[in-house]
């Protein structure tokens, strides 16, 4: 699923493969087709995110990105960006000695939580009192910050935005739960396809 996901918004570009393939047979044609976009001298940018659930789906992608990067990648005008948020997957299985793609990174950045100072400037019109249960709820997580409405008072914020069926938060911590578990994309695209067809 996921490399078709990939194939489709790759065959929307203006390249070669887009005439005569409608998706890729593998992950090493579909990430060596980024090269054939057609943005002349600049330098093509490719974003993988939460790679880790790509790897889960796929455990042999870091030695085919590895592949790649040595035989025509390094030589090219290319960043790849691999993103996740499972921080314990990307250091043991990625970053660590004797993975694929160990040593080849020329970045690391690792995104920290905000800090309560900078967190509560999402709530200026809270107590002193509110800006500490909202951030002892809600951390330094800007996406989880943005949840809240900064207009509404802490109470009705929770009520809304944690404790209602469907939004955001409310299902939030079952999804971090869910991060930890090794089958759960295998589990979601059994799900899916099953829907798909219902």
């Amino acid at each position: 699923m996921q490399l078709r996901s990939f194939s489709e918004k790759l065959l929307k570009e203006n390249i070669p493969a887009a005439s005569y393939i409608k998706e890729f047979a593998d992950w090493e044609t579909a990430l060596k087709s980024v090269l054939d976009l057609p943005y002349g001298d600049e330098k093509k940018l490719l974003i993988i995110d939460e790679f880790p659930y790509m790897c889960r789906g796929n455990e042999s992608i870091p030695s085919v990105l590895q592949n790649l990067w040595d035989e025509l990648f390094k030589d090219e005008n290319i960043m790849i960006v691999l993103c996740g948020s499972a921080m314990s997957f990307i250091e043991k299985e990625l970053l660590a000695e004797k993975n694929p793609l160990y040593g080849r990174a020329t970045g690391i950045y690792k995104m920290e939580a905000m800090s309560f100072y900078d967190a509560v400037q999402f709530f200026p019109n809270y107590t002193d009192r509110d800006k500490i249960i909202a951030y002892s709820i809600l951390g330094g997580i800007p996406h989880y910050l943005r949840q809240f409405d900064a207009d509404l008072p802490l109470e009705e914020n929770i009520k809304r935005n944690i404790l209602t069926k469907g939004c955001v938060l409310y299902s939030e911590v079952e999804f971090l739960l869910r991060q930890e578990l090794r089958e759960t994309p295998l589990y979601n695209s059994i799900i899916e396809a099953v829907a798909a067809y219902i």
